[in-house]
């Protein structure tokens, strides 16, 4: 019965769910959500997270509003932090490298909320102009 709907094209399954059936690693899901912490072992671990879900063709939103802002002040260095932006340009790289296995490019949005201290940064991201070190040409941001 599910083969029929395939074939008729009456339902479609998501393109992970295409491109991963039948295989030896059966990831089906299309879309992974997930906030980040503030703290260096959240941060990367996310970006080792989203790494590993892109490499079989799953897309990734983020919550990065937990993450300081510029400025704020790390008590275990007692250095100031250089904010979120520095970070996303990480995961929008690493988006680019990891591609969903050959198949299409990586697909990631970053979400921060309107009160976050880092929010007029976060929404210049995408801009052509600036800083090239705080741009993220490759990544949707919400």
């Amino acid at each position: 019965e599910f083969y029929n709907l395939l074939s008729g094209f009456d339902y479609m399954a998501s393109t992970p769910t295409l491109f991963n059936s039948g295989t030896l690693h059966s990831q089906l899901s299309s879309c992974y959500l997930t906030t980040v912490q503030d703290d260096l072992e959240s941060i990367y671990g996310s970006i080792k997270d989203n790494a590993l879900l892109s490499k079989w063709a799953g897309g990734l939103g983020n919550d990065w509003t937990p993450v300081r802002a510029l400025g704020s002040h790390i008590k275990g260095t007692n250095g100031q932090s250089q904010g979120v932006v520095p970070f996303l340009k990480v995961v929008n790289d690493t988006a680019v490298a990891v591609n969903q296995g050959g198949k299409r490019k990586g697909a990631v949005c970053a979400y921060l909320e309107s009160w976050h201290l880092d929010i007029e940064e976060f929404l210049e991201l995408r801009k052509n102009t600036g800083d090239e070190r705080r741009r993220t040409h490759d990544m949707n941001t919400a």
